[in-house]
């Protein structure tokens, strides 16, 4: 769910909050899209993917995930660090002890080049999608399978120029 600009004005936790956002991002809160709140049940995952580009239909220069709470297992965010473990994370059906898709196959096998974090409440992760005017490649990032319990997270997403998203 996306948090409408009216009620982040209306919440005084909430203002601290994304004050704090970009704050760490060094980054004017002008800058920023509505804050998203996402929850993933078990057995969900969000797939390899880069937070900014024509894929996206938004020129993002940094990204900020908040974690709001502990998972019991799995929902870790991941970072593939060279070519060959993001193609180990690709979306197509992986053989291995068992068939697993995308991502999933990914964060079983935890090859050695994939920056993993684990989901912790309060722990924030703040990367930045563009290097040098181009994206950067290590900005791809997953998040695995949650495989007990419920993983919560506050993204805020951060333009270029003034958004009214």
């Amino acid at each position: 769910m996306y948090v409408e600009r009216e009620d982040e004005l209306k919440s005084s936790l909430l203002q601290r909050v994304i004050a704090r956002m970009h704050h760490a991002a060094k980054i004017p809160e002008r800058l920023g899209e509505k804050l998203q709140i996402a929850r993933y049940q078990e057995g969900e995952r969000y797939e390899m993917h880069h937070d900014s580009g024509p894929e996206v239909g938004r020129a993002r220069p940094a990204t900020l995930l908040v974690y709001l709470n502990d998972v019991e297992k799995g929902g870790e965010t991941v970072f593939p660090l060279t070519r060959e473990v993001l193609l180990q994370c690709r979306p197509i059906h992986h053989q291995g002890d068992q068939v697993r898709y995308g991502v999933d196959h990914c964060c079983h096998v935890q090859p050695p080049e994939l920056l993993t974090i684990q989901a912790r409440q309060g722990r924030a992760v703040l990367f930045f999608n563009h290097l040098d005017g181009k994206k950067d490649a290590r900005a791809v990032h997953a998040s695995c399978p949650v495989l007990a319990g419920q993983k919560w997270v506050a993204q805020r997403w951060f333009q270029f120029e003034k958004t009214d998203l």
